[in-house]
């Protein structure tokens, strides 16, 4: 939205997260370079003024996905950010039909003669993939174990980053998938013997979300405030590299 609703409209704003506040400079700088650092530290002003404008305007009301995005909003907003209700998180029920009886990615994974873990591979920078590859690699799976990714491309380079960064780690035993249908995905969920999501920031995390629906492996998370908040009784955190490993 470029400018505010009118207060006869009564618009309600829900907040899923405000992760372009929460992100640093310093981050985007070492993720995706200094250039895209300089644009980021004008398009954060300017987003943080229309966010203030918007939901802070005259009849406008704002609720909360999570208590982590509405203390981070507290953080960024002060006091004007206490007039937001805090929601919580919704499922909506949907009808889908289930996947066919084939495994994972049949021919790629070769699911039935090997167990796999399951993880995003989009290539954003955010949902720290490199951390992922780099724990890996250290672990030295070997053949035990393959890492499956899936998911479109961010922003159309995500992909190419993706298998730079394989070739450059060594990275054995890891198959790329790319976008798949959503039987598919429900397919690789159920089968997976874990899910790993070692996202910097989240207001939700949809995924793990599926992988609870869906899985019934392990899930592996980032130790962030959303997924803590979220997954706490169900997920196994880590909070430093080597606990990954």
């Amino acid at each position: 939205l470029l400018l505010p609703l009118p207060a006869r409209a009564r618009p309600f704003y829900l907040t899923h997260d405000l992760i372009p506040l929460e992100m640093s400079g310093g981050f985007v700088r070492d993720t995706v370079g200094w250039r895209a650092a300089l644009s980021w530290a004008v398009s954060r002003r300017v987003y943080r003024w229309r966010l203030r404008r918007i939901l802070f305007a005259p009849g406008a009301r704002f609720g909360y996905v999570t208590q982590a995005t509405q203390a981070a909003s507290r953080r960024a907003f002060g006091r004007a950010a206490e007039r937001g209700v805090w929601i919580g998180p919704m499922m909506a029920s949907t009808v889908a039909a289930r996947a066919p009886a084939y495994g994972p990615a049949q021919d790629e994974a070769n699911k039935g003669s090997q167990p796999y873990v399951l993880a995003l591979g989009t290539g954003d920078p955010k949902k720290g993939l490199d951390s992922l590859l780099r724990a890996w690699c250290d672990a030295r799976v070997d053949e035990r174990l393959q890492l499956v990714l899936f998911g479109a491309s961010w922003k159309g380079q995500g992909h190419r980053w993706i298998e730079k960064a394989l070739r450059d780690s060594g990275s054995k035993n890891v198959i790329h998938l790319g976008p798949v249908s959503d039987a598919k995905l429900k397919s690789l969920y159920r089968d997976a013997a874990a899910f790993v999501f070692p996202s910097y920031f989240e207001g939700l995390g949809l995924p793990p979300a599926e992988y609870c629906c869906e899985g019934a492996g392990h899930l592996i998370l980032r130790d962030i405030p959303a997924l803590k908040e979220l997954y706490g009784d169900v997920a196994t955190f880590f909070s430093t590299q080597r606990e990954l490993v």
